[in-house]
């Protein structure tokens, strides 16, 4: 007998001779892998006055609980043999208009939620080995855990292929990379060169990856759009070549769950190991780059890019074997110190400690205040609604006060912490209150003082950030932002079980109404607030230097959060858990005119700081504008904001422009949407340039790269007599006009200068 603490990695269900038993994968604190098997019997709820109605439809077996509904009622446990049986008489009943309530919660969330356990495991009993695992459990006894510091195992993989990728599944795979921690190989076929193990024939190299792989025995298996491509690949040359693909640590093959939405990943099941895609990660915690090619990501997290290659794959391969190894390995390598280097999988691993969801569903956010709140729920006798889906109503979102454009000195920022959980908290909005008290917000939903779950998890939540914050521990700090920030956005949707358009509405009415109470107040002391955007105000100081205005920035937040204290306190009887936080003070500040409109433009600005140029929602920082336009409006800013020569900047960036010295900043990126012939009622130029190229095949193919000619839009690798002009009128000239319109300057005036210069100077065919 022996006890254990471990991660769990993945969790799933097995029916055996009619018993289920729930299967839990992971790696322990002293180093090994292990199974856990635990028989287990799923069931859902109904109410107890409905009970003698609903054995009258169907059999099933039943027990009385202590639990009860949101609304008081009690209810009765409905049993059943196995997990498949749940969707069976949940049907029947809700046919005969009995409501069932969790009754959609996956057989292996269930037990997790039951045990208590997030993550970290406790795990007691007798073990044995097998080939691909080291220990394996049956029915011990398994507890939750605090843990830390379970270090997974961690594999990047990456494969070549001819050009033709997914053109042409019947070309062999060219090498395979695995990069890990103390392991690294190229598995090339038929080849021989230094830096790759040979193998004779594509069989004998999918055979030795699989074997690698199952030596190696990751936890985590990771790669670049490795779903989407390299297991897909793999899985087709595993199926001609008639080998199983069992890379699990069972003798199961590989299952793909392929999604071709934007916003839905792909998964991939491997049992008992977790795949998780370097690049979807990135983008699921907010990494934002100008595209995601695993070369550009590489150069902005890692200061390494891919290996430059002036032949195509099939070429080095025929030619020069030992450089595609070198170039397939360090691929491999890049996603493995980009993961590591930004702590990917430490993020994934505390955000499944804090919600109890798998690594690859911690960015789920409907799964993941399921979690949360059944739980809450359960720990106070309270059971769920099951998923009922419905209409979307739309939610009214945040307050976007208008701005007052022009160009100021020592302008406050001011922030209110995590407005929308701070809200839920203070006014005790949730589902279980709703319609039963006196806490009315201005969109006339009203809640009650009773017991709650939401703003309970997130009081919890604050508490153990600021925790975190007095740790230093970065990591824990972000995963709970990131939770906290998810959970007001599934309230208004309706695959949650809790969606209410009222109680979303509720949130966000409540959001509008500080936001204008809180400018009104800071006005009322004498300060201009030019600005505010749902949780943020800017305030021009009128202080004589940035130190003055910082001072006044902390009065105005202590000020506010006193004045909310009283006000929340004395109209709705709770303690406010609104914070505004002074956040920094803008030495110089930009709020921009809209172009042709007499009105500030929302969501757009920039500043300085420290002397630092910070530049939010403006071209600098748009996907859609060149490079061209991004460094001229940085610099731009950066003289006016310097009081330096802008006049003399614009003139000369024009004449660079017009003599050719600007030919590299040049290109419009913009990605594909849609494949090319389904565009038919429009045609936009990037539509254009890619149906003058074959794109298929190629790394990050929907991302089409152009230039404006004279005879319009063209590919970058086939473009020719670029039209300077339209570079100028496009790009620069609207960028100058939003800066030299507040400096009461004309761009016509500015661009000749006091010298002869005349317009057709800058405009010539």
């Amino acid at each position: 007998m022996g006890s254990h603490i471990g991660f769990i990695v993945d969790a799933t269900y097995v029916v055996e001779e009619g018993v289920p038993f729930i299967v839990l994968y992971g790696r322990l604190q002293e180093g090994g892998s292990f199974k856990v098997m635990k028989r287990y019997d799923p069931y859902f709820y109904i109410r107890e006055d409905e009970l003698e109605k609903a054995r009258k439809i169907v059999h099933f077996d039943h027990e009385t609980t202590d639990l009860r509904e949101f609304d008081g009622r009690s209810v009765v446990k409905v049993l059943t043999k196995i997990p498949s049986e749940v969707k069976r008489i949940r049907n029947l009943l809700e046919e005969n208009d009995i409501e069932c309530y969790e009754a959609d919660i996956k057989f292996e969330s269930r037990f997790l939620i039951d045990q208590g356990i997030k993550g970290y495991i406790s795990i007691e009993g007798q073990s044995y080995s097998t080939k691909r695992i080291d220990k394996v459990f049956i029915n011990p006894k398994v507890a939750p855990v605090k843990g830390e510091n379970i270090g997974l195992k961690v594999l990047s993989i990456d494969i070549e292929t001819h050009e033709k990728g997914f053109g042409d599944f019947s070309l062999p795979i060219y090498s395979v990379a695995l990069y890990s921690k103390d392991y690294q190989e190229v598995l090339i076929m038929e080849k021989c060169c230094e830096n790759a193990t040979s193998y004779d024939t594509e069989m004998d190299l999918l055979n030795a990856f699989k074997k690698k792989v199952i030596e190696l025995d990751p936890d985590v298996i990771i790669g670049w759009n490795i779903v989407d491509f390299d297991l897909v690949y793999l899985k087709k040359r595993y199926e001609a070549n008639k080998i199983p693909f069992d890379l699990c640590r069972t003798e199961a093959e590989v299952c793909l769950l392929s999604q071709s939405s934007f916003i839905r990943a792909s998964r991939a099941k491997i049992e008992g190991r977790m795949v998780l895609d370097a690049m979807h990660l990135l983008r699921d915690y907010f990494y934002k780059f100008d595209d995601y090619r695993l070369d550009t990501a590489g150069k902005n997290l890692v200061n390494e890019g891919k290996l430059e290659l002036n032949r195509s794959i099939t070429q080095l391969y025929e030619k020069d074997p030992g450089e595609l190894s070198k170039y397939n390995l360090k691929d491999s390598y890049l996603v493995y110190r980009i993961v590591e280097k930004e702590k990917l999988i430490e993020l994934s691993m505390t955000l499944s400690s804090i919600t109890g969801m798998l690594l690859d569903r911690v960015k789920a956010s409907i799964a993941t205040l399921d979690s949360l709140y059944i739980r809450k729920a359960l720990s106070k006798g309270i059971v769920c609604p099951s998923i009922k889906g419905g209409k979307r109503i739309a939610v009214v979102g945040g307050l976007v006060e208008e701005p007052t454009y022009g160009i100021y000195d020592n302008v406050i920022l001011c922030d209110f912490r995590s407005l929308y959980p701070s809200i839920i908290a203070t006014f005790n909005i949730d589902p279980m209150t709703y319609g039963k008290g006196s806490i009315c917000a201005p969109n006339n939903a009203c809640f009650g003082t009773g017991d709650s779950v939401i703003p309970e998890i997130i009081l919890e939540l604050l508490e153990e950030r600021q925790g975190a914050k007095n740790d230093g521990a970065y990591t824990k700090q972000f995963a709970i932002k990131i939770i906290m920030n998810s959970i007001f956005g599934v309230l208004g949707n309706p695959n949650c079980r809790f969606y209410n358009s009222n109680v979303a509405n509720a949130v966000t009415s409540f959001g509008r109404k500080i936001l204008k109470e809180t400018s009104n107040k800071i006005g009322s002391w004498g300060f201009d607030v030019i600005y505010g955007d749902t949780d943020s105000v800017f305030v021009v100081s009128k202080a004589k230097d940035a130190k003055d205005a910082e001072t006044m920035g902390k009065e105005i937040e202590t000020k506010i959060n006193d004045f909310y204290k009283r006000f929340v306190n004395e109209n709705y009887g709770r303690d406010s858990q609104l914070q505004l936080e002074f956040e920094k003070v803008f030495e110089k500040f930009f709020l921009p005119k809209q172009r042709h409109i007499e009105k500030g433009a929302k969501k757009r600005y920039a500043g300085m700081v420290g002397g630092e140029l910070q530049i939010v929602g403006l071209e600098y920082v748009r996907r859609d504008w060149t490079l061209l336009a991004k460094e001229f409006q940085f610099g731009l800013l950066k003289k006016v904001f310097s009081e330096e020569d802008y006049e003399s900047y614009i003139r000369n960036y024009i004449k660079d422009i017009r003599n050719g010295k600007m030919d590299d900043r040049l290109i419009y990126k913009k990605r594909l949407r849609k494949d090319i012939d389904k565009y038919t009622k429009t045609t936009p130029p990037h539509v254009k340039a890619a149906r003058m190229l074959d794109h298929q095949g190629k790394e990050n193919a929907s991302l089409i790269e152009y230039v404006m000619t004279k005879k319009g839009p063209q590919p970058l690798e086939v473009a020719k007599n670029i039209d300077y002009n339209h570079y100028i009128e496009k790009q620069i000239q609207p960028i100058a006009k939003s800066v030299l319109t507040l400096l009461n300057k004309n761009f016509e005036d500015v661009i000749l200068g006091s010298t002869q210069t005349t317009l057709k100077d800058f405009f010539t065919e």
